[in-house]
C-alpha cells in the first residue's frame, strides 16, 4: 500500500505534468487570442475562467497546503472606442461592465486570478500569490463633446444601469444582472470628473478574495466624489445581517488617491435604499481612513469597477495573460 508521503509525491508529480502540458498548450492558445477580434477574445477568456474554476486541485499536507488553478487565464484587455449621443454613451460603458462581469464568471468564482501555494520551508518556501483584479477593457470616449453637457456623472450612470435592461434578457437591468443573477456582486465607479470627451476609462473586475473584510460598506461605501458603490440586496444582507435592500452611495467630498476616504455615518435611508447624498456633507462627517487602494485589495464579494483609466492602470492589471 503506498504511504501517505508517497501519494503526496504523487500528487505533486501529477500536478506538474498538468501545467507543463497545460502551458505547451497555452503557447498555441496565447498565438491564437493574439489574433482573435473582440467577441472571439470574450468567448475565450469566458471560458478558459469557467474551466478553471472547475478544475481547481486542493492539496493538504505537512509539506504542502494550496489551491492551484491548472488552467491558464486566457484574457486579454481590449481597447475599445466609444462615440455616439449621450444614452449611447451610457449603454455603451453599461454593455462593457455587464459583459466583463460575464467574462469572469457572474461573481460565483472565488480568488480565480490567484493560486494559493504553502510550501514548507524546506521545499522552496514559496509565498502565496496574492489574488489580482484585472481591466477588461480600455474604453476611449472618442469625440470633442458629448450632447447634454460635457460629463456623465457617476450618478447618472448608475441610474441608467439601474433603470435600462440588458439586450436580449427578459427585465434584467444591467444592475440586477451584476448584484443578483449569478453570485451576489458589487458595482462601483471612480471617476472624480464623470465620463468626459477625449478621456480614457477602465472596467475592472474584482474577484472575491475573502469570507470577511474589515471594511463596512454601509458606513464607508464610498461616500467621496472618487468612489460611487452599489450593494445589491444579497450582498447588502450579508453586510447588515438581513436589514436592508439596496445601497446606493455616491458621494460628494473630495479625496486623492492614496489618501482617506472622507465618510460619514449613514442611517436609516441607507440600511433602507433610500440614501441620495446632497450637495455636501453634513459638519458632523468624519474621515474613515479607508484608502483607495483597500477597496482594490480587499473583496468580501466580486466587484466591478469603472474608473478614471489612470486609477484602474494603477491598481489591476491590463494586457495579455495568456502571454504573461
Amino acid at each position: 500500500m503506498m504511504n501517505k508521503k508517497s501519494m503526496e509525491a504523487a500528487q505533486l508529480v501529477a500536478i506538474m505534468i498538468v501545467l507543463v502540458s497545460f502551458v505547451l498548450i497555452a503557447g498555441t492558445v496565447t498565438r491564437f487570442l493574439a489574433k482573435a477580434n473582440d467577441k472571439e477574445a470574450e468567448a475565450l477568456c469566458h471560458d478558459s475562467i469557467a474551466l478553471r474554476a472547475r478544475t481547481q486541485v486542493n492539496i493538504e499536507s505537512r509539506a504542502l497546503d494550496a489551491k492551484i488553478k491548472t488552467v491558464p487565464v486566457l484574457c486579454k484587455t481590449i481597447d475599445k472606442k466609444i462615440t455616439g449621443n449621450r444614452e449611447e454613451i451610457k449603454q455603451q460603458i453599461a454593455d462593457k461592465i455587464a459583459r466583463c462581469w460575464w467574462m469572469f464568471g457572474e461573481g460565483k468564482h472565488e480568488e480565480i486570478l490567484g493560486n494559493r501555494v504553502d510550501l514548507a520551508p524546506a521545499l522552496l518556501g514559496t509565498d502565496n500569490q496574492p489574488n489580482k483584479c484585472f481591466n477588461c477593457y480600455t474604453l476611449l470616449i472618442d469625440q470633442d463633446t458629448i450632447e447634454g453637457g460635457n460629463t456623465i456623472d457617476s450618478q447618472e450612470l448608475l441610474r441608467y444601469m439601474s433603470t435600462h435592461t440588458i439586450p436580449n434578457t427578459k427585465d434584467v437591468t444591467y444592475l440586477d444582472y451584476i448584484q443578483s443573477y449569478g453570485g451576489a456582486g458589487m458595482l462601483g465607479s471612480i471617476i472624480p470628473q464623470g465620463i468626459e470627451p477625449r478621456h480614457g476609462y477602465t472596467v475592472s473586475i474584482l474577484p472575491k478574495n475573502k469570507d470577511k473584510e474589515s471594511i463596512n460598506w454601509v458606513k464607508a461605501a464610498g461616500i467621496t466624489t472618487m468612489v460611487a458603490v452599489v450593494i445589491g440586496t444579497a450582498a447588502c444582507a450579508t453586510l447588515t445581517g438581513g436589514l436592508c435592500a439596496v445601497i446606493i452611495a455616491v458621494a460628494p467630498a473630495a479625496a486623492s488617491v492614496g489618501g482617506g476616504l472622507t465618510a460619514s455615518g449613514l442611517g436609516y435611508e441607507v440600511l433602507h435604499g433610500d440614501y441620495r447624498p446632497g450637495p455636501n456633507l453634513p459638519d458632523g462627517s468624519t474621515n474613515s481612513g479607508l484608502p483607495i487602494e483597500e477597496i482594490f485589495e480587499e473583496r468580501v464579494f466580486s466587484s466591478i469597477y469603472v474608473s478614471d483609466l489612470n486609477i484602474g492602470e494603477q491598481f489591476c492589471g491590463s494586457g495579455d495573460l495568456a502571454g504573461q
